[in-house]
């Protein structure tokens, strides 16, 4: 029997097909302001273990760039690959609790190994998250 491992959605987005609209869309969330420990959130995001692997590619919700095909982890919160871009691109931001947990992990996530793990990935926190900083206003008009 594998272990379970909770974690913690974070960088999750709305899509263009989708019929819940729990999670934001990244538009959202852009900065006008310079992002503090950029370059170090960028770097711990980069760094996370594998956690999930999926049969495609994501693509930017705001440029359409290839993202990643899989999510990474630092043994608490699970994100998706390549989730630093909308940071180096887009300058969006990021949950301050999950920033906090990066800076008090000195900005190196923890390695896991997922080979007798089953993750148990919780979107809790994200969905009241999104919902706190919900701007309708800045989400795309786009009908696909």
């Amino acid at each position: 029997m594998k272990d379970e491992l909770k974690l913690n959605r974070v960088g999750y987005w709305n899509g263009y097909y989708e019929k819940n609209n729990k999670y934001i869309w990244p538009q959202e969330i852009i900065s006008k302001n310079k992002i503090e420990n950029k370059d170090k959130i960028v770097q711990y995001l980069s760094k996370g273990s594998d956690a999930i692997c999926w049969r495609g590619f994501a693509g930017c919700r705001i440029c359409d760039t290839l993202l990643g095909t899989r999510c990474l982890s630092d043994g608490t919160w699970i994100w998706p690959q390549r989730l630093e871009h909308y940071i180096i691109e887009h300058n969006i931001v990021l949950p301050e609790e999950f920033i906090n947990y990066m800076e008090e992990s000195n900005w190196e996530p923890k390695s896991i190994n997922i080979e007798n793990i089953h993750i148990n990935s919780d979107d809790t926190f994200w969905i009241k998250w999104c919902e706190e900083h919900r701007n309708l206003e800045l989400a795309p008009k786009r009908n696909h």
